[in-house]
């Protein structure tokens, strides 16, 4: 978590100085605690890891894929537009579903996975002297990024699992008015 704590802020500085989007996954494994229940934990960290590969499968070089506790993954997608993002979380969400995971002859499993989509669009509008980009609004944006795709994973859950539900797009300007006035 450490590099994404890092290169959050850093990312976010820089898709604003360039005027693009940048996206976030956030991704969990169903049922994982049923996994290590039945299996024990050291098939649980098999999974995670054959998960984690699968995922990167459908990152670029440049994505951020990092483990978010337990089962849940954070991935930073930037330069991604909110479309793009979800295309990139159905592509996961199919790479995982595609072949079992084997883990002995007696362990194979069938394992699926639920993504939330946010997107951060920054406005072309927003040159001038209200934008700021002092390090707590970019923290402050940095976490409702991730709180936002983290919300959409929640919904993807309750509608049943494996698949991937977008949040939508967060407006840089609401974000920074926010922080402004708010101490968001």
């Amino acid at each position: 978590m450490d590099v994404f704590d890092q290169r959050l802020p850093q990312e976010l500085s820089r898709n604003d100085r360039a005027l693009t989007a940048i996206s976030c996954l956030f991704l969990d494994i169903d049922h994982f605690k049923q996994v290590n229940d039945t299996y024990g934990h050291g098939v649980g960290d098999d999974v995670l890891c054959q998960v984690a590969q699968r995922i990167q499968t459908g990152l670029r070089t440049h994505d951020i894929l990092a483990r978010y506790g337990g089962e849940e993954f954070a991935v930073l997608l930037p330069d991604t537009s909110n479309d793009e993002a979800m295309m990139v979380a159905q592509r996961i969400i199919d790479a995982v579903n595609k072949d079992r995971i084997v883990i002995d002859k007696n362990v194979i499993l069938t394992i699926t996975i639920s993504a939330g989509v946010s997107t951060l669009m920054t406005d072309d509008t927003m040159i001038d002297d209200t934008r700021s980009d002092s390090l707590n609004d970019i923290k402050s944006l940095g976490m409702k990024l991730l709180s936002t795709a983290d919300e959409a994973l929640y919904d993807a859950k309750k509608q049943g699992r494996n698949r991937a539900i977008n949040a939508g797009l967060l407006a840089l300007i609401d974000s920074v008015e926010c922080s402004q006035k708010f101490q968001c």
